[in-house]
Parts: C-alpha cells; sequence; structure tokens
C-alpha cells in the first residue's frame, strides 16, 4: 500500500496488521502525476493510479514504514483519559 500521508488512521492501522505501507513523497506523487497526465487535473482516482504505478514500477526505491515498537503497541490498550 502507498500513501502521501504516513501519520494517518488508515496507515497506522494497516501496519498494525502486518502490511507493508510505503509512504511516498507527495512531491515526488507529482512528478510522478506530470509523466501519466498533461492536462494537471488532480483527483482520487488518478492519484490512486499514480500510487500504484510507482510501487509497480519503483518500489525498491521507496521504504516501507517501520513497524511500531512493543512499547508503542502496549500503550494502545491504555485506557483514554477521563473527559472533564
Amino acid at each position: 500500500m502507498a500513501t502521501e500521508t504516513p501519520r494517518s488512521l488508515l496507515a497506522a492501522a494497516l501496519c498494525a496488521t502486518g502490511r507493508k505501507v510505503h509512504s511516498i513523497n507527495p512531491m515526488a506523487v507529482a512528478r510522478y502525476r506530470e509523466r501519466y497526465s498533461s492536462s494537471g487535473k488532480k483527483s482520487d482516482r488518478a492519484d490512486a493510479m499514480v500510487l500504484v504505478n510507482i510501487l509497480r514500477t519503483d518500489a525498491h526505491v521507496h521504504r516501507p514504514l517501520p513497524a511500531d515498537l512493543e512499547l508503542v503497541r502496549s500503550m494502545r490498550c491504555w485506557p483514554a483519559p477521563a473527559r472533564t
């Protein structure tokens, strides 16, 4: 999976399931988008296709996000502070 936003709930949830999540720099995505579309028009569908193609052709260049440390995983089950 590829995303432009490494600090999102979706990326965290996918990492927690053991999937590889790659964070791609937004400027790099913009440059790749220019290769596939001359109009410069953005859409979610087009961005998804660009991210898929980035991983398909250049996955070796982009590092997956690291897995959370055991300490971070253990903190997830702490109760939320009481609201006042």
